[in-house]
């Protein structure tokens, strides 16, 4: 007798729904998630809100090999159940644009719903749960599944491991393997309008760093480059004559020549250095003040919503003047300071 009538391997959004709807039929489910932890891409969804449906969804929305399917699915469930289901477990939420639906609180509302709709129906659930091959027996139409948890059995496996994108958030090409395996057709992936840094680190303050440290260091590095060029050549003459070494002509002559253009770059720098990572929270999703804008204008609480802006720019202006001061003191015997 087998342990399990289903098996589904990935538990994001449509792995945990199939386990849910699978287990209120009656069946015995496993689910596998070879991250730590459910529901990573909803996490970040909606900038960490979930914008869990849209009102207006329907067929028109989705570009398909087969448009049917889209009809089929949508008639079958429709936003308005997936609203109930919040509903039902009270997760406030609000209309953002457009018929865009987000939570008031954060993404991880969204999976806990799922997470209990899942112990409702009897779904196990393991994570770190990593499958290495998946075999199937034609005489006795089962499935195996070998993982680092044993050899598991099923009368039916679902795949359910979704795409190539966001591969910081644990995606791989496994459905894709799988399929090839058994002879399915695949339809030709093509890239997706997703912003690099944020594809291969994911919502995270390393994300927002990264983006920050090579945002800004052209805006350092030019000034820098144009200042070791444009020494005066009389200092290269005294260089010369006193016969410097090349690290003191650097030091005494090189570096002081280049400070005005250092200290130019590093205060323009510093602030592109705070648009970036402002940016990378209100886009990205990154926590941070970017971040608490968006979530701000989502729920609609306008006026906090201002405050963190007003926050933003005292904060540029308090840097751009920090910086002025800085370069003032460091280069004081500059002609451009007097």
């Amino acid at each position: 007798m087998l342990e399990w009538d289903v098996i589904v391997i990935g538990a994001g959004a449509a792995g945990l729904f199939c386990a849910i709807q699978a287990g209120k039929r009656g069946r015995r489910v496993l689910l596998l998630e070879h991250n730590e932890a459910v529901g990573k891409k909803i996490r970040i969804s909606g900038g960490g809100r979930c914008n869990f449906t849209n009102l207006w969804t329907n067929p028109d929305n989705f570009i398909s090999a087969n448009p049917h399917f889209c009809k089929s699915a949508l008639a079958r469930y429709t936003p308005t159940d997936f609203i109930a289901l919040v509903e039902k477990h009270g997760i406030a939420y609000h209309e953002k644009k457009l018929g865009q639906l987000f939570c008031n609180g954060s993404a991880q509302q969204i999976i806990d719903l799922l997470l209990k709709e899942s112990a409702a129906a009897g779904v196990e659930v393991r994570c770190n749960a990593q499958v290495h091959e998946v075999l199937k027996d034609q005489e006795a139409e089962t499935f195996s599944a070998a993982t680092n948890q044993g050899n598991l059995l099923s009368s039916s496996l679902v795949i359910a491991t979704g795409g190539l994108s966001i591969a910081s958030l644990g995606a791989t090409d496994f459905g894709y393997r799988i399929a090839r395996q058994f002879g399915l057709k695949i339809e030709a992936a093509t890239p997706a309008l997703v912003p690099l840094v944020l594809l291969m680190f994911g919502a995270t303050e390393r994300m927002a760093l990264i983006l920050v440290i090579f945002g800004s260091a052209g805006s350092l590095l030019l000034p820098t480059m144009y200042g070791a060029q444009h020494v005066e050549p009389q200092a290269r003459d005294v260089a010369r004559g006193y016969r410097l070494r090349r690290r003191d002509t650097v030091w005494h002559i090189l570096v002081p020549s280049a400070m005005p253009f250092i200290a130019t770059g590093l205060r323009i720098s510093a602030t592109i250095s705070l648009l970036l990572a402002i940016g990378a929270e209100l886009i990205g999703g990154a926590p941070g003040l970017g971040n608490q804008i968006s979530i701000d204008q989502q729920n609609n609480h306008i006026p906090q919503m201002y405050a963190y802006i007003v926050v933003c720019a005292a904060l540029g202006a308090v840097v751009n003047l920090a910086m002025a001061r800085l370069e003032r003191r460091v280069i004081r015997w500059s002609p451009s300071q007097r």
